[in-house]
């Protein structure tokens, strides 16, 4: 009988180390996928500021080069992190509709022969920055009151 009380000990002893360890490796997961989101949203800023860069040196073909990496960027952080609010999520999604509205008209300006409005392009990468900033800040204000996601 007292082996069989020491089996069913060690039985629940292993599973509660079993439990333990996966619960530590969902956190490491998670806690990977919230790093590679906060760096996919610090490298779309930097993106966004050397769009604004060609867009202010009228350098459009270039930067046409620079708008799908952009949306991918934007894309994959919204995708490797899931816990993002919900209104984080659709602010990532209006992020990606605006620099795919952009990057059209400055296809249709350039072969229409003219240049794409500079100012407005301007501004709106500047609010689109913005959300991917504060995107960006939430994540890592998160990661640093949690310690783990």
């Amino acid at each position: 009988m007292a082996m069989s009380g020491i089996s069913l000990l060690i039985a629940l002893w292993g599973l509660y180390a079993s439990c333990r360890a996966q619960s530590a490796a969902e956190q490491a997961k998670s806690l990977l996928g919230q790093n590679a989101a906060i760096a996919d949203l610090t490298q779309a800023t930097e993106q966004i500021q050397l769009l604004k860069e060609l867009h202010s040196t009228q350098q459009w073909q270039r930067a046409l080069d620079r708008y799908t990496p952009l949306r991918q960027l934007v894309l994959a952080a919204r995708k490797r992190h899931p816990r993002l609010t919900e209104e984080e999520q659709m602010q990532l999604q209006k992020a990606v509709t605006l620099i795919r509205s952009m990057e059209d008209e400055v296809v249709e300006a350039l072969y229409e022969s003219r240049d794409p409005d500079a100012p407005r392009l301007f501004r709106t990468l500047n609010g689109i920055q913005e959300r991917l900033e504060e995107a960006r800040d939430s994540l890592a204000n998160e990661y640093q009151v949690g310690g783990t996601a």
